[in-house]
C-alpha cells in the first residue's frame, strides 16, 4: 500500500512539473523607432485577449513571462506611432525574441491658412486699407461718416488732414484743395471712375452735390502714381458707394 501511495505521489509530481513547464514560455525584445533606431521607453506591450502585458524600459526592452502555450496576437502601442501587431504560436518552455520597429504616424502640415473678413464700412477696414495701400491715402469710413453731422461730401473733406475747403457765398463747403494745391489740380472719381466736371471753365467737381449718406467711405489720395491721370498733381478724391446688402 505504501509503494502504491509513493507511485501516485511521484506521478502527481511529474504532472505538476509538466503543467508548470507549459506556463514557462517567455516573450522578450527591444522596441525602437524605425527611422532613427532610438529605443522607445514606455511603450505598452499586450497579448490580446489576456491580462498579460508590460511596458518597455528606458532602453526599450520588454519581457513577458509565464506565457501559456497557445496562439496569441502581440500588440505594441506608443503615442504618435502606428500600432504594431504580430501573431505568435507559443510552444512549451521556449523564449521568443521579437524586436519591434515602430513607424511614425504623425502628419506634417505643410500650410495653415487663417483668413478673416473685416466688416464693410468699419474703422478697422479703413485703417487696414490705409496701411496696405501703395499710396499716401486718408480714409473716412462709413462708421465715421455716420457719427459726423456733415450732410455733403464737401463738408466731410474738412475732417481730413491736409485738406482745405473752398466755400460758396452761403458759407458751405464746395471744393477741396489737397495738400495746398488749387482745386484745378485735383480730380474726383466714383468707385474709381473719373467724374466729368459740370463747370464749362474748369475741370474741378463741386463736392457738395454728393450726399454723405450714400458713401461707404471717402478715400483721399495724396500721392501721384503712374496709374493715375496727369491732372492728379494735387491728389484724388475717390468716393466709394455703399453696396446692396446680401440679405
Amino acid at each position: 500500500m505504501s509503494i502504491c501511495k509513493t507511485g501516485i505521489f511521484l506521478s502527481f509530481s511529474l504532472l505538476l512539473l509538466s503543467s508548470s513547464a507549459s506556463w514557462a514560455a517567455t516573450i522578450k525584445g527591444i522596441i525602437s523607432e524605425k527611422g532613427t533606431g532610438e529605443p522607445l521607453a514606455g511603450a505598452v506591450v499586450m497579448l490580446e485577449g489576456t491580462k498579460t502585458g508590460t511596458s518597455s524600459g528606458l532602453d526599450g526592452t520588454y519581457t513577458l513571462t509565464s506565457v501559456a502555450v497557445g496562439e496569441y496576437d502581440l500588440r505594441v502601442q506608443y503615442a504618435s506611432f502606428k500600432t504594431f501587431k504580430k501573431h505568435l504560436s507559443i510552444k512549451d518552455d521556449q523564449t521568443v525574441e521579437i524586436n519591434v520597429l515602430m513607424e511614425d504616424s504623425t502628419s506634417v502640415l505643410t500650410e495653415v491658412s487663417v483668413s478673416a473678413k473685416l466688416k464693410t464700412g468699419s474703422d478697422e477696414e479703413a485703417r487696414n486699407l490705409e496701411k496696405n495701400s501703395d499710396q499716401v491715402v486718408n480714409i473716412l469710413s462709413a462708421r465715421t461718416i455716420e457719427l459726423l453731422p456733415d450732410v455733403t461730401v464737401a463738408n466731410l473733406m474738412q475732417r481730413v488732414s491736409g485738406i482745405q475747403v473752398e466755400r460758396n457765398a452761403n458759407g458751405d463747403a464746395r471744393y477741396a484743395a489737397i495738400r495746398g494745391m488749387d482745386k484745378r489740380y485735383n480730380y474726383t472719381t466714383v468707385d474709381g471712375v473719373k467724374v466729368a466736371s459740370p463747370d464749362d471753365k474748369g475741370r474741378y467737381v463741386p463736392l457738395d452735390v454728393f450726399p454723405s449718406e450714400i458713401l461707404d467711405r471717402v478715400e483721399v489720395i495724396k500721392s501721384l502714381t503712374p496709374s493715375m491721370e496727369g491732372d492728379a498733381i494735387g491728389g484724388v478724391t475717390n468716393l466709394v458707394m455703399k453696396k446692396a446688402p446680401d440679405h
